[in-house]
């Protein structure tokens, strides 16, 4: 029960206690490994404990903030979601910054934080100042609140119910005053426990230090340790040294995350904070190149690509005719030059960023020369993007699919459709920023619920059925280990019915031994690294595992 009498709720004691909360949530942050991980059923437990943390913490917000939330929530939940089905692969770690990213930004909205109320351009500048400028400078704030811990807790509720009952106000300051000391006796009590946690790991290697320098030192701690033998063996392990070890690593965790929290709920307060006007001006500061120096500069690369653009277009239009360029071989023109065209169409968005942020302006305006340039680096940004997904879609039609095919042919449709907005952004007005930011999301989204390792081993898989690789060249070992997901599509196939088809039975012949020699890949082990499709591999391996095992 609270002062009043009323009903203390879950939000009064997640405000009263926030500190502890977020330090326990950071030591399950760093127990369960999930920045490492990026996967399993506990990196969906953790987003679900920061939300509802967040939001109670948060208390009552306006109808208008809370729906400008709703999205950025659901797009958290929809990622923290994926981690619990899916079994870790590489995108699994990008797909939990991604999902860290968007629970923050969830936040910074629904504090109305935000430097402008709508998606705007200045979302890459909200999201440095709530990843990086306000948890970092404000991480101070949580040792400061270990410090200040106690000194204004419930004996000023005790002095105000003395005040207003004189009656009784000796027996009120004696109850206040016997309560401070207890809370005072706690402190103590609680430092001094502090104090011997932090300092036990270091104090272990001194000890060992020292008895190595000298020989009584050692005989007198060797005599504590016959003493304590008994006890110490069972205390002192490596899962206690573990846990001390993670206690303290979650104390930088626990100040991040607190002084995230700390300045969405007092911005005033907060350090780092930054405003919408001194970000206008910073910007503007930094508009000193003249256009003439901007303008030679992007022209050179504007002439470079024409040229290459003009050679590639003649190469491509051979092959796509069945010819090859020159010498060149159908594999070495497929991959000749792919990964080159993918830095550059990232180097160009870096181009376009400095171009457009220092070109000097006059009285703000954008140059029009500037933006046509622009527009001129785009489309030839799309051309290139275009090109490289040509090679690469020769390639896979050649050889196949793997991961990185798969993830890098992904970048390059992302790249062809920002820099196609950034194109028809100079044409027309357009909500260019909302536009790139809903793209983006729903093109990672995309790419973490699409199962790559399924979609390898059946493309692979119906390539060989095709007669266009053989056994060796499919190498099932590589497809399995890829993770649950493509061992679960293996698995699947190996249980149907041949046909009589000599290909498919060597096939399942050689899934079904590698199934049965590496089965304990996929094994579901502990808890916080379970995945749903850990689990289906691990039930539908045990349905049927007797007769793969005993398969032909």
């Amino acid at each position: 029960m609270d002062q009043k009498g009323g009903r203390i709720g879950a939000s009064d004691i997640v405000k009263k206690y926030d500190y502890f909360i977020i330090f326990l949530l950071s030591f399950l942050y760093v127990r369960w490994e999930l920045l490492w991980r990026g996967s399993g059923v506990s990196v969906t437990l953790f987003a679900l404990l920061f939300c509802g943390f967040t939001a109670l913490r948060m208390g009552p917000v306006n109808e208008q903030r809370r729906k400008a939330a709703r999205p950025w929530l659901a797009v958290t939940a929809v990622s923290a979601l994926q981690a619990a089905v899916w079994d870790d692969t590489p995108v699994s770690w990008f797909n939990f910054l991604f999902l860290s990213i968007c629970a923050m930004y969830w936040m910074m909205v629904l504090s109305g934080r935000r430097l402008t109320d709508r998606l705007d351009g200045y979302v890459l500048a909200d999201l440095f100042c709530q990843m990086v400028r306000v948890p970092f400078g404000n991480m101070g704030r949580s040792f400061a609140f270990i410090l200040r811990f106690g000194s204004h807790t419930k004996a000023g509720n005790s002095t105000a119910e003395a005040a207003s009952n004189a009656s009784v106000g000796a027996e009120a300051g004696a109850v206040a005053s016997s309560g401070a000391s207890r809370r005072n006796a706690l402190r103590s009590i609680g430092w001094v426990a502090g104090a011997l946690l932090m300092a036990a790991p270091l104090l272990l290697v001194v000890m060992k230090l020292l008895s190595a320098a000298d020989a009584d030192f050692l005989r007198i701690m060797g005599t504590f340790t016959d003493i304590a033998s008994r006890w110490l063996d069972e205390l002192i392990t490596v899962n206690v040294m573990e846990l001390l070890l993670e206690l303290v690593i979650a104390l930088p965790v626990a100040a991040y995350l607190f002084g995230a929290v700390w300045g969405n709920l007092r911005p005033d307060e907060a350090r780092g904070w930054t405003e919408k006007d001194r970000v206008d001006r910073e910007l503007a500061s930094l508009q000193m190149f003249p256009r003439i120096a901007v303008y030679t500069a992007v022209g050179l690369f504007l002439t470079v690509y024409l040229l290459f653009l003009g050679i590639q277009a003649g190469h491509l239009l051979s092959a796509l005719g069945g010819g090859l360029p020159g010498t060149a071989t159908y594999s070495s023109f497929a991959r000749e030059g792919f990964f080159e065209l993918c830095a550059v169409c990232a180097i160009n968005l870096g181009i376009m960023a400095i171009s457009w942020l220092l070109c000097a302006r006059r009285e703000g305006r954008i140059p029009r020369g500037l933006s046509a340039m622009v527009f001129l680096l785009s489309l030839q940004t799309v051309l290139l993007a275009v090109t490289a997904m040509v090679k690469m879609g020769l390639y896979i039609q050649a050889y196949g699919l793997t991961r990185l095919r798969v993830y890098t042919f992904w970048f390059m449709i992302w790249l062809l459709l920002v820099f196609l907005v950034l194109a028809v952004a100079r044409l027309r007005t357009i909500p260019a920023a909302k536009l790139l930011t809903v793209i983006s999301v729903v093109m990672f989204l995309t790419l973490g619920w699409a199962n790559v390792d399924g979609i390898v081993v059946r493309e692979n898989v119906a390539r060989y059925e095709g007669g266009r690789m053989s056994l060796e060249e499919l190498d099932v070992t590589s497809l399995a280990s890829l993770s649950a997901n493509g061992a679960m599509e293996l698995l699947g196939y190996s249980q149907e019915d041949a046909g009589g088809d000599d290909r498919k039975a060597a096939l399942q012949q050689e899934i079904r031994q590698t199934l049965r020699l590496h089965s304990s890949w996929w094994t579901v082990g502990e808890w916080e690294k379970l995945t749903w499709s850990k689990l289906r591999f691990q039930w539908k391996w045990n349905a049927g595992n007797k007769g793969i095992s005993h398969g032909a």
